[in-house]
């Protein structure tokens, strides 16, 4: 009878190992161009952040490092790597190309923006908080996430901040929460097709923390749509589908419900 556990140890016949930092890694995303590129020809991409100050670029099927992303004064503990379209001259048309960008949070309260394609900075943010909330006391950017013209920050201060990427400036802040923000992903719009009608869901931003509670947000404006309280202990982690399957860690339970 199946348990659902795996306990035979990995065989190194099937281990690969990335080498390139030279402390431990902090955080991590993985990216395939299948979508644009088509499945015979996808290439998986690893994104890494580590206590060296770099973040880094693997091709996932040779384990060549193909980047190494230098410029943070301190650890990088979160990434996020996202699109945009942009549009460029082509024989007197207007063409619009996909052009992928990394975004990295780091120790130094910053957060920086990369060419993927080159490596180069093309932009660091310093996250200018206001006179009452000084950059030290805001504390060191400890999670990331991408969306559309905004991006996301937690920090230890306990607040949630939306950020202009255009310019740097702060959309809309949050401090809802009343414990540490522990989790943070974006749910993209989807549609689920039945006999009778098609249902859509918007795009919306969630958050777990550790005062047992996810929020889920309207990205755009900061508006708290829905909050979950759940009866366990600290949340420290979740994953959200795009169906609404909820997935968050509390101790060492995991826990699965329907966010909808």
């Amino acid at each position: 009878m199946a348990t659902g556990l795996f306990e035979a140890p990995p065989s190194e016949a099937y281990v690969a190992r990335y080498t390139g930092h030279v402390n431990n890694i902090n955080c991590m995303q993985v990216i395939d161009d299948a979508k644009e590129a088509g499945e015979a020809h996808k290439t998986t991409y690893i994104f890494t952040g580590g206590y060296d100050h770099t973040a880094r670029c693997f091709n996932a099927e040779t384990g060549e490092c193909l980047f190494i992303y230098r410029g943070h004064r301190s650890f990088v503990f979160c990434l996020r790597v996202g699109q945009e379209n942009e549009k460029e001259d082509a024989s007197d048309d207007m063409v619009e190309n996909i052009k992928w960008y990394l975004y990295t949070g780091s120790y130094d309260g910053t957060v920086r923006r990369w060419d993927i394609a080159t490596g180069e900075c093309v932009k660091e943010y310093e996250l200018e908080y206001g006179e009452e909330v000084p950059r030290f006391r805001a504390g060191c950017v400890q999670l990331l996430e991408v969306f559309g013209p905004l991006f996301y920050t937690c920090t230890a201060d306990k607040v949630l901040r939306a950020w202009s990427i255009a310019d740097g400036e702060m959309v809309w802040e949050s401090r809802a929460h009343t414990d540490a923000i522990t989790g943070l992903q974006i749910r993209a719009k989807n549609e689920v097709h039945t006999i009778f009608e098609v249902l859509e869901t918007p795009d919306e931003l969630y958050t777990c923390s550790s005062d047992k509670s996810v929020r889920v947000w309207e990205p755009l404006t900061g508006e708290c749509k829905r909050v979950l309280r759940f009866a366990s202990q600290p949340l420290y982690s979740l994953h959200v589908r795009a169906d609404g399957a909820l997935f968050v860690g509390a101790g060492s339970t995991i826990i699965y419900c329907d966010s909808d």
